[in-house]
Formats: C-alpha cells, structure tokens, sequence
C-alpha cells in the first residue's frame, strides 16, 4: 500500500554510486579526528621496528591504526577487545578512524599473571591480585605528570620515584609542593624530600604510641618526632588549605578514568606490558583535557 506523505526518502537498500569518503559522516571537532592529529604527532617507529623484517604470515595491520584505536576505545570507556572489535562494525567513529577494517580480537587472555600480586585494599578489609598504579597530578590543568606501575603492596616507597619523574618530564625541575595521603609517610620520604627543597605536604596517620599531637603555632620542641612535625604542619592554615585540595586533584583523576571511561582492570598481563597500558590509559586523560579545552592541530 502506498501513503502519500512529505516524509524525506527511506531506503535501506540504497547503494551508493560512488566511494563514499568516510570523514564525512562525522562532524569535523569530533574526538575522533582529535586523536588521529594526536597519533600522527607521536614516534612510533619503537612500534614499527618488529615488523621491519617480519615477512612471515598475512600483513599486519597499521600500527598507527592500532595505536589510535586503542586510545579512542580507552577514550570513550571501552577497554576490552571483544567490545572494540564489535564497535568496529556497528559504530560509525570506530569505522571512520579504522578506514573500516575489523581488527579481531585474538588477544590470549591469561586470567594468572605471575608478575602481579595480592594487593589489599579499602584499609585492609579486602584483597585483589593486581598491580599498584601511581599517578602525579598537576594542580591546575588536572593533567597527570607522572605514572608508575609496581608490585609494591604498599605506597611509601613510591614517593620519590614519582617526584624525579616530574622533574624529568616537566621542564627538569622537581616540584615545589606535593601532597599525598597517608600511605606514603615515613621519615625518610620527609628527609628526602626536604633536602631536595620539596615541601611536602604528607598525612601522617595516627601517631604512634607516647606520642602527642603539638599546637600548630608556637615554637617547635627540640625533641619532636618529624612525625609530630608534620602533624602539625598539616594543622596549620596553609597546611590544612593544601592538603583539603589534594581531594580536588587527585581524587577526581581516577575518578574520571574508572567511572567515566570504565577502566578497572588491565587488558594486558605482565608488570612491563601493564606498565604500558597504563601509560597510554593517562595519556588518554590527559588528551581529552586538551580536547575539552578547545585544543586544535594544524591540520595542513
């Protein structure tokens, strides 16, 4: 039966008379086209090289296609290989950067990692076996500075290592405040870090036994622990000011990154290959920061 109507045409069934070009199915400020003008910056010939005399098999597929998908897919919170390869076929931003190629997902997934171990969490209450992921985060862009992967239980020794990574990626200075929570005090973190001209703002938990909480103003007794010093230091106003901001900058990162982009577990086994992962996972943070703020590249 035929209706009369003003509707626009609708058929399914239609084929196109010519090659469509695919860019134009996506607006051009897509995140998209963001993140190709990304990898099109980036050295990826560490990447490149096993494949220079690699002749064996069917050709590979392009390492910088692999490399923008995967960042798009980590992106958009889609951090597992079976749903990427999907969304390769039904979703139109994975067709347009893949130029409509399916890379399966042919990933062997080890459910035993021998590098990992048991990690507790929420104070202790319950266990996971994993890794220990670090981060340092910039307090105003919210970028993340510095990562780290480790099969450390705990964060103490964590400390400096992050600190020197700063120093390395930004403009070779260590940072001039830091503030972390309590898993990372110890005496010797706090001597480090004041020889190094670092003032650091470290939660000390509870003192130990004998020990007494001191004023926050006044003069300082000759026989106080650096535990106590740093207790009160964090009781003064620019210490409780710094501190109260570290839930501002820090927290909201992993926030971000296991609620709205939905990573909560790695893809790949290994401490070295984790590491990796976990690399491209905060510079997928820290590019859709540059996105959101309006960032462009030339693309001419």
């Amino acid at each position: 039966m035929k209706i009369k109507s003003r509707f626009k045409p609708y058929s399914p069934d239609q084929q196109f008379l010519f090659p469509q070009n695919m860019k134009q199915w996506l607006p051009e400020d897509d995140l998209v086209y963001f993140i190709m003008d990304v990898v099109k910056q980036l050295d990826l010939r560490e990447i490149y090289r096993p494949y220079e005399c690699e002749r064996r098999g069917q050709p590979p597929y392009n390492p910088t296609m692999m490399v923008t998908l995967l960042i798009y897919a980590y992106a958009v919170g889609m951090p597992s290989s079976r749903k990427i390869e999907k969304a390769t076929y039904h979703s139109i931003p994975f067709r347009v950067l893949t130029a409509n190629q399916h890379p399966d997902q042919k990933m062997q997934r080890n459910f035993t990692d021998p590098e990992s171990r048991i990690m507790p969490i929420r104070g202790g209450k319950d266990f996971i076996q994993g890794y220990n992921c670090q981060t340092a985060v910039d307090k105003k862009a919210q970028v993340i500075v510095s990562t780290h992967v480790t099969q450390a239980t705990n964060d103490t020794q964590q400390v400096l290592p992050l600190v020197k990574d700063v120093a390395l990626n930004i403009d070779k200075e260590l940072p001039k405040i830091i503030s972390a929570d309590s898993g990372y005090f110890s005496e010797a973190n706090c001597h480090a870090l004041a020889e190094s001209e670092v003032d650091a703002y470290i939660a000390t938990g509870r003192l130990k036994h004998g020990e007494t909480a001191l004023s926050p103003r006044g003069r300082i007794s000759k026989d106080a622990t650096t535990t106590q010093k740093m207790a009160r230091k964090l009781q003064t106003l620019k210490g409780r000011k710094t501190y109260s901001l570290r839930k501002q900058i820090v927290e909201p990162v992993f926030g971000q990154i296991k609620e709205a982009r939905n990573f909560r577990r790695f893809i790949f086994r290994g401490l070295t290959s984790c590491q990796h992962e976990w690399d491209v996972v905060c510079l997928t943070h820290n590019l859709l920061k540059l996105f959101r703020g309006g960032y462009e590249f030339n693309r001419a």
